[in-house]
C-alpha cells in the first residue's frame, strides 16, 4: 500500500484515481436529480389529492435516501483504499454539510506559473496532492459556471462538464477524467469566497459573492 500511495503522490494528477472518483460523483447528481424528479411528482400528485400515488412515490424516496447512503460508503471505502484507511472516514454531519469537503478546502492552496495554475491539497498525512490547469481553461470554467448560475441560481460540476468536456479533454492533461479540472477550480472558487455550497445539497454551488467581484478577480490573475 506504502508504494501505491508514493506512486499516486509522485504523479500529481492521478488521473485513473481521480476518474473513478468523479464517476461517483457523477453517480450521486444523477441519483439527486432523480429525487428531484420524484420531489416533482409528489407534489403533483398531492395537489390532485392523489394520496394513494404519493405516498407510493415518497416510499420510493425513503429507498433512495437509503441507496445514496450506500453510494456515499462506497465512495468513502475506495478513497481509504488509495489514500490510506481513516482519512477520509465520514464527516457528514447531521446537517448534510460534508466537513471533509470543508477541511479539503482549507488545507488547498493555488498558484500561477507560466500559464498554468496549480492545485495543491495537503493531505492529513503524507504528501500533497495536486492538479494543474491551463489558465485560460480555468477562467473558462468559471464563466460556464456563472451562466448557469445566472439561469438557474446554482451550478453542478455537471452542468460544466455537459458543456465543456470535450473542450477540457482537448486543452488539458484530463483526458478521461474532465471533472476533475472543474471540481478543483471550484475548490478555489470556495478558498478565495467566491463560491459556496448549498446547505441542502452538497453538490449544487452558489454565488458567495457578487458577479462582478468574480469577474473583476478572474480579470485579475496573469
Amino acid at each position: 500500500m506504502a508504494k501505491l500511495e508514493n506512486d499516486i503522490a509522485l504523479n500529481g494528477n492521478h488521473n485513473e484515481v481521480n476518474d473513478v472518483t468523479g464517476s461517483f460523483e457523477l453517480l450521486m447528481e444523477s441519483i439527486e436529480a432523480y429525487q428531484d424528479y420524484i420531489g416533482k411528482k409528489v407534489s403533483k400528485h398531492a395537489s390532485k389529492r392523489d394520496w394513494q400515488s404519493s405516498t407510493e412515490l415518497l416510499n420510493q424516496g425513503k429507498k433512495i435516501d437509503l441507496f445514496i447512503e450506500k453510494v456515499q460508503a462506497l465512495k468513502k471505502e475506495w478513497l481509504n483504499l488509495i489514500f490510506g484507511d481513516g482519512e477520509y472516514a465520514d464527516n457528514t454531519d447531521n446537517d448534510g454539510v460534508d466537513r471533509e469537503e470543508i477541511s479539503a478546502t482549507a488545507r488547498t492552496s493555488w498558484s500561477i506559473t507560466e500559464g498554468k495554475i496549480r492545485i495543491e491539497t495537503d493531505r492529513i498525512e503524507g504528501k500533497p496532492y495536486s492538479n494543474v490547469v491551463p489558465l485560460a481553461l480555468f477562467k473558462q470554467i468559471i464563466f460556464c459556471a456563472l451562466n448557469y448560475i445566472g439561469k438557474q441560481k446554482y451550478v453542478k460540476t455537471t452542468n460544466v462538464l455537459n458543456d465543456m468536456g470535450n473542450e477540457i479533454r482537448s486543452k488539458s492533461d484530463y483526458k478521461r477524467a474532465q471533472r476533475i479540472p472543474i471540481y478543483a477550480t471550484f475548490k478555489v472558487l470556495v478558498k478565495e469566497n467566491h463560491f459556496k455550497n448549498d446547505e441542502g445539497n452538497s453538490h449544487k454551488y452558489l454565488l458567495a459573492s457578487s458577479k462582478e467581484q468574480l469577474i473583476n478577480w478572474v480579470d485579475s490573475l496573469k
